[in-house]
């Protein structure tokens, strides 16, 4: 008891409101700060550890603790005078974390959350599909919904400013130089566009039809597909199975996708036509020929390539991400903190054919 009481007084949390993030000890919290990765719309704060491994049926929504348990249940419903949906064809959608209902943040086990919702109070469903409101449990999350949900926040722009003069602070050192010179009794706070829940959202799939593979994010859409196929869309009737659907139809269209770029010969093409492999490439071409460095967001060095921006920020500011970069547009003298509004002010500013990419058939 001494031991855990011991270690809970050690834990510091970030200093920067809405950041949210907890440390073991005083020199991982400074690493954090030197980063300056404090985006209020990241789900994956509490992610430590081991994470889960369940296996989902997608047809009932049962857990198992193993693909051969899976696989035995599906064969038996199969073999039975009803099969309930469940075929032979269909896949386990694995489950890796949980989240919680109210603030959709993400735990290693159903355990991890419940104690973050006891701590919070948080036994309230934040996102709902229908009027009723059924008792608030951790949300199993499938591997590709969770992949998804933190591929979209991590796209989500977030500001760190001063909690009195709201001046926008872009690092570590000039957060300290701001609350040592101008407002002493100031503090930070981190602000995005949208939260956690807000994003969730976007993954609430109102319904499905296996028939034709395509999922139904309202009512009005499941009424019309219905109307116009003349066969009924199945309708979602908790989040839990909203994310199973979710992971299991978009890997599907996934595979599709996949299968039909391969049959096709494809390429990037530049405004200006010349032709490259690979879009990681391409993109290459159109940083270089527009002169956008990426500039470190603490010492302001700028380099060409990501991965040497990668490296100087490893060796000299504790291994900071790439949100802690911003893009330096030399022609302009303009730094912007993501690379979608660094394309759009090149789109915008710059008269050139070096303004975007596409991907389309080699003829």
């Amino acid at each position: 008891m001494g031991s855990r009481t011991r270690n809970t007084l050690t834990k510091r949390t970030c200093p920067v409101v809405n950041c949210g993030r907890v440390f073991d000890n005083v020199h991982l919290l400074m690493g954090h700060m030197k980063r300056f990765d404090h985006s209020p719309c990241d789900p994956t704060i509490h992610l430590k550890g081991s994470p889960s491994e369940l296996f989902a049926c997608v047809a009932c929504g049962l857990h198992f603790k193993t693909k051969e348990a899976w696989k035995v249940h599906v064969q038996s419903k199969i073999s039975s005078s009803d099969a309930e949906g469940h075929l032979i064809t269909q896949t386990c959608q694995r489950i890796v974390c949980f989240a919680c209902p109210a603030c959709y943040l993400l735990f290693n086990s159903t355990d991890e959350c419940i104690q973050h919702m006891l701590a919070k109070n948080h036994f309230t469903n934040s996102v709902t599909l229908n009027a009723s409101k059924g008792r608030a449990l951790p949300v199993p999350m499938p591997l590709y919904a969770k992949n998804r949900m933190i591929a979209l926040c991590k796209d989500e722009p977030f500001s760190v400013r001063c909690t009195i003069c709201r001046r926008a602070l872009n690092s570590h050192q000039t957060a300290q130089a701001h609350f040592n010179v101008s407002c002493n009794q100031g503090g930070a706070i981190a602000v995005a566009d949208k939260t956690v829940v807000q994003i969730m959202k976007q993954l609430q799939v109102r319904g499905q039809c296996s028939l034709c593979c395509e999922m139904f994010l309202t009512q009005d859409v499941i009424e019309r597909h219905d109307e116009s196929m003349q066969h009924k869309a199945e309708v979602n009737q908790t989040m839990d199975r909203a994310i199973l659907q979710y992971s299991s139809l978009s890997e599907i269209q996934h595979g599709k996708r996949e299968k039909e770029r391969q049959s096709l010969a494809l390429a990037w093409f530049c405004e200006c036509g010349q032709q490259f492999p690979e879009e990681a490439t391409a993109w290459k071409h159109l940083l270089k020929i527009n002169q956008i460095l990426h500039q470190c967001g603490v010492c302001d060095k700028r380099m060409g390539e990501a991965p040497l921006a990668r490296l100087h920020m490893s060796r000299s500011h504790g291994g900071a991400h790439l949100h802690n970069y911003f893009y330096h547009c030399c022609l302009c003298t303009v730094d912007l903190p993501r690379y979608e509004d660094i394309m759009r002010h090149v789109s915008e500013a710059h008269s050139s054919d070096h303004t975007h990419i596409t991907e389309r058939e080699v003829v």
